[in-house]
């Protein structure tokens, strides 16, 4: 029996970066995606492509990286796309994905091959987080990115899903805001070295004088404290979205340390539940 009419065609998933005349589809898939949540005007091919010609402070120029839009296709039809900004908001440490529209029956097998696809091309331009811009009405990319590890800031915000893609790096970009933070705390005069663990990833905080160093590799790799944090829990606990007494009482935060008290005070104090500040921008 042949297949049945209209449906779509299978065989396995290609992304590939965007060429010119995609818009075509992308504005198709644009409406039929956000259909009821996107406004009162349908895109058209013109429109999509003049608000990607020019890089503005958060969009990338489709014209300067053609990576920045990827397209994923089956059987030669374009079954969704993702739209990524690498250099947002002057600069900062992460990528945003702007627009993540899929199509078809197998959908959420189109969404997560375009986030993990991101993931990976944000990893290697050296950002350390991926974020998901999202509206609170898109079910599907919030259940995929879930998925995936991305965690929502809170319910109430409904904006970005974030994932820590490079926690040493991180920590890196957070040395002097965490200086900031221990020197107003009771941890103060805390000395040694910390060491924070979660899912593969591994990175080091050296507390010496009062201030919070991130060294890519010790010389010794001997940590005074070792943290374990559940992935799921890592994003929330460095943007500041949960407590590390939550995440401690929750199974998803363990200690090792000489005095347990000691270091879950001095966590406390390194990742309070407050919105964290990056150099170069403001996560809420």
């Amino acid at each position: 029996m042949g297949a049945e009419m209209g449906s779509r065609p299978r065989g396995a998933l290609a992304l590939r970066s965007f060429r010119e005349g995609d818009q075509v589809a992308i504005a198709r898939l644009f409406n039929q995606y956000l259909s009821g949540f996107a406004g009162p005007r349908p895109m058209t091919p013109e429109a999509w492509r003049r608000q990607f010609r020019r890089r503005s402070w958060n969009g990338p120029s489709v014209d300067e990286d053609r990576d920045c839009v990827r397209v994923a296709e089956r059987g030669g039809e374009v079954v969704g796309y993702a739209v990524t900004d690498y250099r947002p908001f002057e600069e900062n440490t992460a990528a945003i994905v702007q627009e993540l529209c899929v199509a078809g029956d197998r959908a959420d097998e189109v969404a997560a091959a375009l986030l993990e696809d991101a993931e990976r091309r944000a990893r290697q331009r050296g950002r350390q987080v991926l974020a998901v811009q999202l509206s609170p009405d898109d079910g599907l990319a919030e259940r995929v990115a879930e998925r995936l590890g991305f965690r929502s800031p809170g319910k109430d915000a409904g904006v970005f899903m974030a994932a820590v893609v490079d926690l040493a790096r991180l920590l890196k970009e957070l040395e002097q805001e965490l200086s900031r933070r221990l020197a107003q705390s009771e941890c103060a005069g805390w000395t040694g070295t910390l060491r924070l663990r979660s899912q593969g990833q591994t990175g080091w905080l050296r507390i010496r004088a009062g201030r919070v160093s991130a060294p890519r590799s010790p010389k010794a790799a001997r940590a005074d404290i070792t943290a374990e944090v559940h992935p799921d829990a890592l994003p929330l606990l460095v943007f500041g979205r949960c407590s590390v007494r939550w995440a401690y009482l929750q199974d998803m935060l363990s200690v090792e340390a000489a005095d347990r008290g000691e270091a879950l005070r001095l966590l406390d104090a390194l990742f309070p539940r407050l919105p964290i500040y990056l150099p170069r921008a403001q996560w809420w």
